[in-house]
């Protein structure tokens, strides 16, 4: 018994290594009828079991034998037959046999391949990998995986290998690999793993919301970065997630119809707005395309674009359209729009008013048609519309302008080139001046009547001054022929009254002479004769002049300059301006003041400056300074100054120097710190 038990096991374990054979090509082949007759050889063997021991070993090894022979034919018909690659390896990882598909696929032959290692084959980043299969395989006896196979061409192909171990009638552990050429799937996989990632980049990138909407109205796909940056949101806040949550509900039902709109009929657009992370909302413009996913699925593909600002600029504009609407139609100019060829399009309430014309009687009409131009107007405002339609800019024009009514009005105008929408149209903005003009008619009669007057004012100041002039003369030559005469009899009551008489003669001698000088300036007919001069000796030659005056208050006049400065100036008239400034320094100066002088070049000037110290000027004097008879009268003060004059000095002065391309004035820091007169003239290079 125990013999035959043992003959048992020992067949019984052949058994099941062929079972395994069988099961493996069973789920190759995918038939059963292996499966059948290797079973019914096995029940046959099982009813050996009653017969002599001797009789039954010998037909259990037959049928053994049998059971053998007709797996080896059926393993060999099919593993030569099928597509895949079908191999084997001991436990060393030789290979011990492959199959002829093995030659198809690679180009080795069978000789060219027994015997030696799979990673001779193998690429070398897949070696790893392969190993991790055959792993797999030893401690779950099956691994899957894939790796590339070298050519005998030295390409590769992607195999997809599922390794088994069994084990061999001797009770070898063997592998058994059937691989499948997948080379042209993985391509495929690369060429859709290279689409998927370029589109990814492209949406991920892209300006605008792309969104993937499923037929329940959820989100399935986003590109988050722009998400993210417009609304706030990332894909685990919205993916999966009803649209609704995230649209105003003012717009969600409008939304909702636009989308099943593209899904039965294959697009949709609108405008809606997306409320974002913080809680409030943005203005999308969207466009939805209908597009069918595996499985049949319709899903709605929609890319969306802020329109927030536009929203807003367009917000803005309409109030301001209906603010403009407003002034237009209530302004008290008369506005008149018209199209480049002059046909009239719209008009304003006060162009009906000012002109007595309604709309409807001047809309769709040429202007120069409706009779308010004067027919020898018409020309003229036609050149101007041609070349304001141009875009031009004109000067505003007044002229008179006709009315219903037949009453001539004047008008200023206004023309400028207006865009209102895709067309260009030219806006007429009139303003009655007719009262303007008939005020300006008056000022300027008026005015002339004021210049009449003023010419005869000067007139008679000029001709009164002449008059003056002579006698005056007469009477300084005959003081000094008295001065000259008592002078020798000694006769100091005499002398005295008689100086008296001289200093009154030259004062109003001076007096006419200003009075003279400022009526020809004023009345711009002084030309001046101007020749190359040297400042300084001009200079000079006053101080000498005025050393009596300063030499009687004992002032000290200090000079300082460097060198000589020539300037093309009228000598005479520049020497009456220093006289005037130095004269003004001496009678303004209590008596032991100083006055210096200098000068000194300034980008393309000469300063001639000339300060005192004496009792200066309050912001509120210096405005009065130079005016015509703008004496600043400071008798009965104490300040112990010089207070006669005219007032005339510093005016003429002043256009004397504006008459040479200069001009003057005056600085002080106030009340008894001096003055400083600075005379700037152009210079001569």
């Amino acid at each position: 018994m125990n013999e035959l038990k043992e003959f048992f096991e020992e067949y019984i374990k052949k058994l099941k290594i062929i079972k395994q054979k069988l099961e493996y090509y069973q789920e190759i082949e995918r038939s059963d009828e292996y499966n059948i007759e290797v079973t019914e050889m096995i029940n046959e063997a099982i009813d050996y079991t009653s017969l002599p021991l001797n009789i039954l070993k010998k037909k259990l090894e037959k049928n053994s034998q049998q059971i053998e022979r007709v797996i080896e034919e059926k393993y060999r018909f099919i593993t030569e037959s099928v597509n895949d690659v079908i191999s084997v390896f001991d436990k060393n990882l030789n290979l011990i046999y492959i199959n002829n598909a093995a030659q198809r696929l690679s180009g080795f032959s069978k000789d060219e391949v027994l015997g030696r290692k799979p990673q001779e084959f193998m690429h070398p980043n897949d070696i790893n990998r392969s190993i991790k299969i055959f792993q797999e395989a030893l401690k779950t006896g099956e691994g899957l995986g894939e790796f590339r196979l070298k050519r005998k061409d030295g390409s590769y192909i992607w195999l997809e290998v599922n390794a088994r171990i069994v084990h061999d009638k001797n009770g070898e552990t063997n592998a058994i690999l059937v691989s499948r050429d997948i080379t042209n799937r993985k391509l495929i996989e690369k060429k859709l793993k290279e689409s998927e990632e370029k589109y990814k980049i492209i949406t991920e990138h892209a300006n605008d919301l792309i969104c993937i909407i499923d037929e329940k109205f959820k989100f399935e796909y986003i590109n988050e970065n722009v998400h993210e940056k417009l609304l706030g949101y990332i894909n685990k806040d919205i993916i999966g997630k009803h649209v609704g949550l995230f649209i105003h509900p003012d717009d969600l039902n409008y939304a909702i119809e636009s989308f099943q709109d593209a899904i039965q009929n294959g697009e949709s657009k609108g405008e809606i707005r997306l409320r974002n992370k913080e809680g409030s909302y943005i203005w999308i413009e969207f466009k939805g395309e209908l597009f069918i996913a595996r499985g049949g699925k319709r899903k709605n593909f929609l890319i969306s674009r802020d329109i927030t600002e536009r929203k807003n600029v367009m917000q803005q504009l309409k109030e301001s359209e209906e603010k403009f609407r407003a002034l237009y139609e209530k302004t008290y100019l008369a506005i008149l729009l018209i199209t480049i060829d002059g046909t009239i399009l719209d008009c304003n309430r006060s162009f009906e008013k000012t002109l007595g014309f309604t709309k409807e009687e001047i809309i769709g009409k040429k202007y120069k048609d409706i009779g308010i131009v004067r027919e020898k107007l018409i020309p003229i405002l036609l050149r101007r519309l041609k070349t304001v339609s141009k875009g031009e800019k004109l000067p505003v024009v007044e002229f008179k302008v006709r009315k219903k009514n037949g009453e001539m009005i004047w008008v200023r105008i206004k023309s400028t080139l207006v865009d209102i929408g895709m067309n260009s149209y030219i806006q007429i903005v009139g303003e009655d001046i007719t009262e303007l003009k008939q005020a300006e008619n008056l000022v300027k009669m008026e005015l002339e009547k004021l210049k009449a007057l003023d010419q005869v004012k000067n007139d008679l100041i000029t001709r009164i001054s002449h008059e003056i002039k002579t006698p005056l003369s007469l009477i300084c030559g005959a003081t000094e022929l008295l001065s000259d005469y008592y002078n020798e009899i000694h006769d100091d009551r005499a002398n005295e009254i008689i100086d008296i008489l001289k200093r009154g003669g030259h004062r109003l001698k001076l007096l006419v002479k200003n009075l003279i000088d400022a009526s020809i300036l004023e009345s711009r007919n002084l030309k001046l004769k101007v020749q190359r001069e040297n400042l300084v000796d001009i200079i000079k030659n006053c101080i000498v002049e005025i050393k009596y005056f300063a030499e009687k208050r004992n002032h000290f006049i200090t000079l300082d300059f460097k060198e000589d400065i020539f300037l093309n100036v009228s000598r005479d008239k520049i020497e009456q301006v220093f006289i005037n400034i130095l004269l003004n320094a001496i009678k303004n100066t209590p008596p032991n003041g100083r006055i210096y002088i200098n000068m000194k070049k300034y980008n393309g000037y000469i300063d001639i400056v000339i300060a005192d110290t004496g009792v200066g000027l309050s912001e509120e004097e210096k405005p009065k300074l130079f005016k015509k008879f703008g004496k600043i009268e400071r008798y009965g003060k104490g300040l112990d100054v010089d207070t006669e004059g005219s007032g005339l000095g510093l005016y003429i002065s002043k256009k004397i120097v504006g008459l040479h391309g200069g001009k003057v004035w005056v600085e002080s820091e106030g009340r008894n710190k001096g003055s400083t007169f600075i005379i700037r003239l152009p210079e001569i290079t």
